[in-house]
């Protein structure tokens, strides 16, 4: 069995075909299979409540977990370009906090979990890092690193809010604030696949790699009664459409803004870009495969999937159908059932049925237990391979605790 490469592109890089990988893939998938139905919680590193901040707040996080139908912890640890875990590739100074406090949390989540039959998934926000510069990787690779909008501009001139520069201010902001790096830079792919690697390495018991921010930014609109002019687009930075071109066979015309208004209509620049979203899952997926084929990787996906496709850039439903992912989990996040249903029953079209998970946002429905359950239990009928609650930061208090002491009793005793 080979991991495949999107239709659109025969991509460079080697595709390891080895009966070991192969059996590695059936491993994961099979495991997947008999997992059902599970039960996941997002943990925030930062949030309202921070459970890697101190001692009181982690052993609180520990007890919150502790209910017995959680099966799967997604545990944040690498946010911002900081890390959570030893690392030589983030800043690992949350990391050494903690430490100092007395506790490594994933070391302490892992064994907590384990012995809870629990699995822990190591959650890293792949392609957004921190605002202020103090990350070595954009010190070492420079404006190659960063995101680029098709009016030319950085995404370093984006605010700290995410409102756009210059003549796009006030109309349109980052639908997430922050920098974000940009897939097609052969380096930006590496420092993320060694940032990775540092978590096996540390914790080689982990159960998952859970990749979460795996895609280009989009925008939202910030002030309808602004001039809006074009929305903001991504990708257009000099390294980016020189390697298109190069790919192409072709010398590349000289940068200009016409240029990046020429190419957001090209269907061949567009899946040039959802390409290197799908490599840099491709190389952290074989990274696995070469030194811990049995972990899972994972993904947060945009559940409405033609804003995935056509929006971030963000091909989920082929990582699926090519074996490049274990696991989707849809960021389906919203109180109308029937569009949770709509988009679950999408998601299922790619054939992966158990390997689809659907993630709940359970912060929208406190005090009604009985619509999230409804939710849970329409995803489990339609096939998928469970659920994850959205998040522990929103659930961390005693009316969380309740709604989702509450959840547990209205979906499992509507039976599965």
């Amino acid at each position: 069995m080979c991991l495949i490469h999107p239709h659109q592109f025969r991509l460079r890089a080697a595709c390891s075909v080895s009966f070991f990988i192969a059996a590695a893939v059936f491993f994961v998938t099979a495991r997947l299979a008999e997992a059902s139905p599970r039960f996941g919680l997002w943990v925030e590193a930062e949030g309202v409540n921070q459970p890697f901040r101190s001692r009181e707040e982690f052993d609180y996080f520990l007890k919150f977990s502790a209910e017995p139908h959680f099966t799967d912890l997604y545990c944040q640890v690498y946010r911002s370009g900081r890390s959570w875990y030893p690392s030589v590739m983030a800043d690992a100074a949350p990391y050494h906090r903690a430490l100092g406090a007395g506790f490594d949390p994933l070391k302490e989540t892992i064994k907590t979990a384990h012995q809870r039959g629990q699995r822990v998934h190591a959650w890293v926000n792949a392609l957004r890092v921190v605002h202020d510069g103090s990350l070595p990787l954009l010190r070492t690779i420079g404006s190659e690193a960063l995101q680029v909008d098709h009016y030319g501009n950085s995404i370093w001139r984006y605010n700290e809010e995410g409102i756009a520069p210059d003549e796009l201010n006030r109309a349109y902001r980052l639908e997430t604030a922050g920098v974000w790096l940009d897939p097609s830079s052969k380096r930006v792919r590496q420092f993320v696949v060694e940032a990775v690697r540092d978590i096996i390495t540390a914790y080689p018991d982990i159960d998952g790699i859970h990749l979460d921010m795996i895609r280009y930014p989009g925008t939202i609109v910030h002030d309808s009664s602004a001039a809006p002019g074009v929305r903001p687009d991504f990708g257009y930075s000099k390294n980016s459409i020189e390697r298109f071109y190069e790919f192409a066979g072709r010398r590349p015309p000289p940068m200009s803004t016409q240029l990046n208004r020429s190419l957001r209509s090209n269907l061949a620049w567009n899946a040039w870009r959802r390409a290197q979203v799908t490599l840099l899952v491709f190389e952290i997926k074989e990274m696995l495969n070469e030194i811990a084929p049995e972990i899972e990787l994972s993904a947060a996906v945009v559940a409405a999937h033609e804003r995935a496709y056509g929006e971030f850039y963000q091909d989920w439903s082929e990582w699926l159908r090519g074996k490049v992912l274990d696991a989707a989990v849809l960021m389906n996040y919203s109180r109308d059932n029937s569009l949770v249903v709509q988009r679950t029953q999408y998601a299922l079209r790619s054939g992966s049925g158990k390997r689809v998970l659907v993630g709940l946002g359970a912060w929208l429905m406190k005090g009604e237990a009985g619509l999230l359950a409804a939710q849970a239990k329409g995803a489990l009928q339609a096939g998928t391979g469970g659920v994850v609650l959205f998040s522990y930061s929103n659930l961390a208090s005693p009316d969380g605790k309740e709604l989702v002491q509450d959840f547990f009793r209205s979906v499992l005793s509507l039976g599965n």
